[in-house]
Formats: C-alpha cells, structure tokens, sequence
C-alpha cells in the first residue's frame, strides 16, 4: 500500500555484503492438513516479530476487464474483517505502521510487524482474511481513491508504473483487449466485484504464512494450529484463463506511458526444462541491463515466472524505442541459444547469489534507521517467497539448479524462448496508433 523505499535501502545493502558468512537460522517449514504452508523463522530481536501472510491473488490472477481489482482487493482485505475488533485492531495498527499489504504480479501478501505477546493476535489477523471477509461500499469509496493515488503519483514518476504496466499486458497478452481504462473501470468496481476475486484467489491450499522474529516455536505452532489449521479448504473452483499465445498485441490505456514486453509460455514447474529456463531468467535480467540505455528504455524487468510465463518488460519514451526494446532482448536470447552462449560459471553464480541472499548475516548489514532485525529478515523472506509460492519447496528447488548444464540452458533457450514462439506487447497511451 505504500513505496518499500526502506526494503529497497535493505537490499541495496546487501548486494554490498554478499561475501558475508552463511549462517543457521533454525527455521521450519511445514504444511498444515488444510492445505496452507507454513515457515517459522526465528531471529535475534528480542521482542518483535513479523507475520506475513502470501496468497495467489496477484495482477496476472485478475480476469477479463477486471484490470486493477486485485490492488483494491488489497486495499479492502486490509481493513474489512468480519470480526469488529481484529477490524479496529488492524486500522489501529496500520496507522501505527504496523500493517502493509503489497500486490505484485503473482502473488500478494499482507505484513504485520508487531511485539512477541502480540502475536496471536497478529495469527488471528492474518487467518480472518482467508476466511470470509465483511467487504463494504463505504470501504471501497474511502479505499479507491486511495489505490488510484498510489497509481497516479507512480505514473509520475520515470520508469515508476513498475508492476502496474502487467495490468495492460495481461489483458491484451491473455484476453485480446485492445483498450484497458484502468482509472475509470477502477472507480467501477463494487462490493460483489471484490468479494468473487477474494473467493477465488485467497485459497487455503495455495497461501503461505511465515512468522519471523523472536517467538516461543512450540506455542507458535499450536497457536497456527488453532487458528489457521481449522480453516476449511475453499470449495469455490479457481478460474481459468487462456494460454499465453505468440503474436504482436497493441493495447491502449489511460496513462501517459509506453511499455514494450516480450513473453513466452514456459513448462510447468514439475518438467525437467523449468529450472534451465528459470535460471535463463536470472541470467537475461543480469544481460539486459546494460542494454537499456542503448535501446532508448527503461531498465528491463525480467519476471522468470509469472504464472507460467516468462515476461520481459520495460518502459519506452518513443515509438522506435519499442522496436529497439525488442531487439535487444532478442538478440540477447539469440547469443544465449548458440554453442557456448552460457557459461557452467554464470549458471553457478545465479544459485550462489540465489542461497546467499537468503542467509545473509544481518551482523553485517546496515540496516536503514527503523528497521528492525525481523522486519529485515521479513523482507529477504519476502523474495523468498516470491519464488517459493510457484515452485514449493525451496530447498528442492535450489537443489534442480544447481544440476542444470550449459547444454541443457542453451537447448531449452531454443526450445521455449524461440522468436517464433514469443508474444509481443505493446502498451501506449489512449489514441496511440
């Protein structure tokens, strides 16, 4: 709901320190009889503790002109739960800075950074929004101006619409709409609109809880128990969308912004081709940095996995910039196809970084002023979760990429990222020909 500029400090911190030491924290994953997973980690902070709560209900999870209704979901989840004094709580709490949501391109997730004997409360929190929530017009009416503002001061901003452009792309590249007015279908939506997207995007099987800080293990895991391990698994069935399909789209919005994007369908998770593209990703994030200034853009945003799709983006200033945006990110693709295109040393790198960001020492992290131990710890989670909602197991996962060769890097490059096999996307301000 708000700029992590803190968290962007944090991490910027730590890209410094990746030489720092290894270390155990502990933690403990494991799955509840419902369905939801759940992560323990324990940090030295004595006192304080985060509760996060990740759900499947990202941008790309929004159905056919439903263009921004996952972001006022969010907005909405925040603050209309069923039970009056979790509802006061949480508005007290958020005004204290101690409750934040985010909706990113494939998941979202809600935040409460709160002291130790506050955590049931923060448990019980967290559990209201998978259940059924108290969603009301007069909520909606305070909430959607605000969603539209956090919209409005991005679109200000050079290269500042970020995860908002998916909107636009999404709806051409999955359901063939050529005109997306975001701000005006926005002021549309109503109580029923958000409640079908709650019903069928905050799934017990598909959401993560992570409790990070300094708590009691054992009693945290009996107070997940009662108040998580009893919710019913959501009988409503997930919808279904179209298959990502090649070609050249043109979509129009009501934002003064160009975005050029370049995506493909890529292999499921279970096939033995996904973590070789996976890691592709990471590399064609690293390589196209570089390329941005030459091809007239904004920095590429490479998201290795968005619900099945490997998506390229990035912001253009001209109509020739989309071209030049298009090249680079093929030719890019084209040196990584060709015998000897990907380095055995480069794929190593991509795992290392991968492990090492997720373990740094916070002994040797400066963190920005505010920022606790577990509301740090919180954040690396946070990336840890980005991945691990699409994947599952972490550990099982690292382990699939690191087997992964150069030759089966550069064969599946050919096999999924083709040129034949790309869609293109463009997204330009309303009345752009």
């Amino acid at each position: 709901m708000f700029n992590r500029l803190a968290m962007n400090s944090l991490l910027s911190a730590m890209a410094l320190v990746f030489s720092c030491s290894l270390t155990s924290w502990g933690d403990e994953t494991f799955t509840l009889a419902n369905g939801l997973r759940v992560r323990l980690v324990p940090e030295r902070d004595p006192g304080n503790v985060c509760v996060v709560l990740a759900v499947r209900a990202g941008i790309v999870q929004e159905g056919k002109q439903e263009s921004h209704l996952a972001h006022v979901t969010e907005h909405a989840t925040v603050y209309d739960l069923a039970e009056a004094g979790l509802a006061e709580t949480v508005k007290r709490w958020f005004g204290q800075g101690k409750a934040n949501a985010e909706t990113l391109g494939e998941l979202m997730y809600f935040d409460l950074h709160c002291k130790r004997d506050e955590l049931p409360t923060g448990l019980a929190i967290q559990a209201a929004r998978l259940a059924k929530m108290n969603y009301s017009a007069a909520t909606l009416e305070r909430e959607i101006p605000r969603a539209l503002a956090e919209f409005e001061h991005l679109s200000r901003q050079p290269g500042g619409m970020g995860k908002f452009a998916l909107i636009p792309f999404v709806q051409a590249a999955l359901y063939g709409e050529t005109k997306v007015p975001i701000r005006r279908q926005t002021k549309q939506i109503g109580v029923q609109e958000v409640r079908v997207f709650h019903d069928r995007s905050f799934r017990v099987p598909s959401a993560t809880l992570v409790v990070v800080g300094d708590f009691d293990a054992t009693k945290a895991r009996q107070e997940i128990e009662q108040r998580l391990g009893t919710l019913a698994q959501n009988k409503t069935a997930t919808s279904t969308r179209p298959v990502l399909m090649p070609g050249k789209h043109r979509v129009q919005w009501d934002v003064p912004k160009r975005h050029a994007f370049v995506a493909w369908r890529i292999p499921e998770v279970s096939a033995s081709d996904y973590p070789a593209v996976w890691l592709v990703g990471r590399l064609l994030q690293n390589r196209l940095f570089d390329s941005a200034a030459r091809a007239g853009a904004g920095q590429f945003q490479v998201y290795t996995d968005l619900d099945q799709m490997l998506v390229i983006g990035c912001e253009v200033q001209d109509e020739p910039s989309f071209d030049a945006a298009h090249r680079a990110v093929m030719s890019e693709l084209e040196r990584l196809r060709q015998p000897g295109g990907i380095d055995r040393a480069a794929l190593r790198l991509g795992c290392d970084q991968l492990e090492r960001f997720q373990k740094t020492n916070l002994d040797e992290v400066p963190l920005p002023q505010g920022m606790t131990r577990a509301m740090a710890r919180a954040n690396l989670e946070l990336q840890r979760l980005v991945v691990q909602t699409l994947v599952g197991d972490w550990e099982q996962f690292l382990t699939k990429l690191r087997a992964v060769s150069s030759r089966s890097a550069e064969a599946a490059v050919g096999k999924w990222l083709s040129p034949e096999r790309a869609c293109f996307v463009e997204v330009v301000p309303e009345g752009g020909e």
